[in-house]
C-alpha cells in the first residue's frame, strides 16, 4: 500500500481516473491512497464522515476523532480503526462514470452513478487534480 500511495504522489491522474481510484481505495480500506487523492480539508471531512457511526457506539473513538486534526497520534489511531472498518464493511459499489464538467480553469465536477444513485464528486487543481469537496461551492 505504501508503494501505491507514493506512486500516486508522483503521477497525475484525471478526475475520471481518480473517481475509480477513490472507490478502489475505499473497498480495501486504503486510507493512504485516499489521503493522496484528496486535498487535506476534504480528507479530514471524509474521516469525520466515515467515523460518524463508530462515534455513536464508542465514546473513546469520538474523542480521538475530535482530536485528530491537531494530534498526529490520534490521527494514526483513527486511520487504523477506519481502515479496518472500511475493509470489514465490504461495500462493493457499482460505479458508472457519466461525464466531467469544467467549472473553472482549476475546477471540475465528475458526474457518475453509485449503484443507481446519481452523484457528483468535486475536484480542484493546484499542481495535481485532487478531490476537493469545497470546489463544488460557488466562489
Amino acid at each position: 500500500m505504501n508503494n501505491k500511495a507514493s506512486t500516486l504522489k508522483e503521477k497525475e491522474f484525471s478526475p475520471k481516473e481518480i473517481l475509480f481510484l477513490y472507490y478502489q481505495a475505499m473497498a480495501i480500506g486504503d486510507l493512504k491512497t485516499l489521503k493522496n487523492l484528496m486535498v487535506p480539508s476534504t480528507y479530514m471531512m471524509t474521516l469525520e464522515i466515515f467515523g460518524l457511526k463508530i462515534s455513536f457506539r464508542d465514546s473513546k473513538f469520538k474523542e480521538l476523532l475530535l482530536q485528530c486534526e491537531d494530534d498526529k497520534s490520534a490521527l494514526l489511531k483513527v486511520e487504523k480503526i477506519l481502515a479496518q472498518d472500511l475493509l470489514e464493511s465490504q461495500n462493493n459499489y457499482q460505479v458508472e462514470y457519466l461525464k466531467t464538467e469544467t467549472t473553472g480553469d482549476d475546477r471540475r465536477t465528475v458526474h457518475y452513478k453509485e449503484d443507481t444513485k446519481l452523484k457528483k464528486l468535486y475536484f480542484s487543481k493546484i499542481n495535481l487534480w485532487k478531490i476537493d469537496l469545497m470546489a463544488g461551492r460557488r466562489k
